[in-house]
């Protein structure tokens, strides 16, 4: 799986965790952004949402000058997580409330100075959601500041959601997006909005 193709998967787990937890999620569109990185919650949750993808268990704020790039805007972050290249194989996402995560990563940025490491400006500060022996302790165990996880299992030939009928019934030629999305998602367990479909032609 293509890089952006497996961080849009992420993200799409992430929308559909938020929406399990009794949330409408709609995206809030910025120069550059790409779908399902930072959303506008309603219902149990009220606000804005970044969504950080983790890579092998490591997700980053930048740091931009004087403060963290989109941080500070938020209310909430979600940070859904695989530890392999298939988020379909079994995804956790992590809630968190944006103004306890912010001074865990201003922890994190001043040990990291204190402790003679670089911290590039404009740059992305990675910090750990497990405990890591033999980094710092602030970089490491972020996953304790977690409100919630919910956890996607794995989708396997033996446990896979069926389609839905209609999809089932419709031949190639007949086959609309909105079935194809409807299958997609119940295939992978997310909600339709969080599946893009790409024509090439």
């Amino acid at each position: 799986m293509e890089k952006s193709d497996f961080t849009s998967a992420l993200r799409g787990f992430a929308r559909s965790a938020i929406e399990k937890h009794g949330c409408s999620a709609t995206n809030i569109i910025g120069r550059g952004r790409p779908e399902n990185a930072f959303l506008e919650l309603r219902g149990a949750y009220e606000g804005k949402c970044a969504v950080r993808t983790a890579k092998n268990g490591w997700f980053a704020f930048p740091w931009m000058t004087t403060d963290w790039g989109t941080l500070p805007e938020s209310d909430y972050v979600l940070v859904p997580y695989a530890d392999h290249d298939d988020p379909a194989r079994g995804t956790k996402v992590y809630f968190f409330q944006a103004d306890k995560l912010k001074p865990a990563f201003d922890a994190a940025r001043a040990a990291r100075i204190a402790a003679g490491k670089k911290v590039s400006d404009k740059t992305g500060m990675w910090v750990a959601l497990h405990s890591v022996p033999g980094y710092l302790p602030t970089d490491t165990g972020f996953e304790r500041l977690a409100d919630w996880v919910e956890e996607f299992a794995p989708h396997t030939k033996g446990g896979a959601k069926a389609p839905p009928k209609a999809a089932l019934d419709a031949t190639p030629n007949r086959l609309s997006i909105a079935q194809a999305k409807q299958a997609l998602a119940a295939y992978y367990d997310v909600s339709p909005e969080a599946v893009e479909i790409t024509i090439r032609g």
